[in-house]
């Protein structure tokens, strides 16, 4: 119960919170579980293939595109950018071009545009 915790402020003005060891591991264990079912569904989320183009070099955005079986071409038609931008782009890797190129390019992939 988080009741069971006292709050103080020290000497130097941060503001600490001492616990009872029962209710410090009962929080460390629901941190990590919840960290390990975040980090299960990214992984869960991002098959091996593309994970494995990336690690050999591709950019994300190449990886996803090789992975879905499409050309560059096809994926500037499905996503209404220029060919010439995706070439771009893929050369300068992860996080490149702007924010709403990302966005129809992602949505073409059908991937979150965190994914490349």
């Amino acid at each position: 119960m988080i009741t069971e915790a006292v709050h103080f402020t020290a000497p130097d003005g941060r503001d600490l919170v001492v616990m009872t060891r029962e209710l410090y591991e009962e929080l460390s264990t629901l941190a990590s579980t919840a960290t390990s079912k975040r980090l299960k569904a990214v992984a869960d989320a991002i098959p091996n293939a593309v994970i494995g183009m990336i690690e050999r070099g591709d950019a994300p955005l190449a990886a996803w595109r090789k992975f879905r079986g499409i050309t560059q071409t096809e994926l500037a038609k499905l996503s209404g950018v220029h060919r010439v931008t995706i070439v771009r782009m893929e050369a300068a890797g992860f996080g490149a071009g702007q924010r709403q190129t990302r966005q129809q390019l992602a949505h073409a992939l059908g991937v979150a545009v965190s994914a490349i």
